[in-house]
């Protein structure tokens, strides 16, 4: 991973984003990757509209400050492609794989407690997120101000981490 988005997570979800890149496999027989940290409005608006987000303002959103990413696996990514229907034709099965998939990734990624798994959530559970601990399921009023009032960008997000106890993260390479 070398992007612009990776580099602009907090430092907890960076050190945890590394360990889905390099350490998952070796934990549990797990192949993860991070497929998107930081989410833009436009993006935010196709989740929308597709009812794979139930919230349209990307501020009410942990992506949106670099405190949440999603992570699915590297051979089948969300389990909605051709690859996993030609190995599992019956959505129910494939269904039950994902989630059985996704859990374990859940186990290793949650264990210290740093991260939060959105598997978990009730009502709307989004089982390819991970995001901090630390802070809310949904982002608070307070958090969309320090943001704003900072000016959005990584200046807002900033400002959102330090809320936390959250620092700048450096870039990941791999």
């Amino acid at each position: 991973i070398r992007d612009d988005l990776t580099r602009s997570l907090s430092i907890t979800a960076h050190e945890t984003a590394e360990i889905v890149v390099r350490g998952v496999t070796h934990a549990v027989p797990l192949a993860a990757r991070v497929v998107e940290t930081l989410r833009v409005q436009e993006l935010q608006e196709v989740y929308f509209a597709q009812k794979t987000s139930k919230v349209r303002d990307v501020l009410r959103g942990n992506h949106a400050y670099g405190l949440a990413y999603d992570a699915v696996s590297v051979e089948y990514d969300w389990f909605t492609g051709s690859k996993a229907k030609k190995r599992w034709p019956e959505t129910a099965v494939r269904e039950a794989v994902a989630l059985m998939w996704f859990r374990r990734l859940a186990d290793v990624m949650t264990a210290t407690r740093v991260m939060a798994w959105g598997g978990l959530w009730k009502g709307f559970p989004d089982s390819p997120h991970f995001q901090s601990a630390r802070i809310p399921v949904t982002p608070s009023a307070a958090m969309r101000s320090a943001y704003t009032e900072h000016g959005g960008g990584r200046a807002g997000r900033e400002a959102v981490w330090k809320m936390f106890g959250l620092h700048v993260s450096t870039p990941l390479t791999v």
